[in-house]
């Protein structure tokens, strides 16, 4: 993808985050519209450059991004909220 302008990101943003549901893909995505190599999103889809222990829940890619699915959110919100 050639470099976008900070209009364009903006756009490409607005358009995923005015979606009414979501599948993993928006992750792919995102990285997509900030700048990210094709190549380098391929890999972390296949999971060569995925770090992450639970490959099916979670995205990791140390310094790029860090996405983990939750299904119960206000249970995992009070759990971060009560981490220290």
């Amino acid at each position: 993808m050639a470099r976008l302008t900070f209009t364009e990101a903006q756009n490409h943003v607005a358009d995923i985050a005015n979606r009414e549901t979501y599948t993993i893909d928006f992750v792919y995505e995102l990285l997509a519209t900030y700048g990210r190599a094709r190549s380098a999103i391929t890999k972390l889809r296949e999971g060569s450059l995925n770090l992450a222990e639970d490959k099916d829940n979670e995205i990791l890619q140390r310094g790029v991004v860090y996405f983990k699915h939750v299904s119960d959110l206000i249970s995992y919100t009070l759990l971060l909220k009560n981490w220290r």
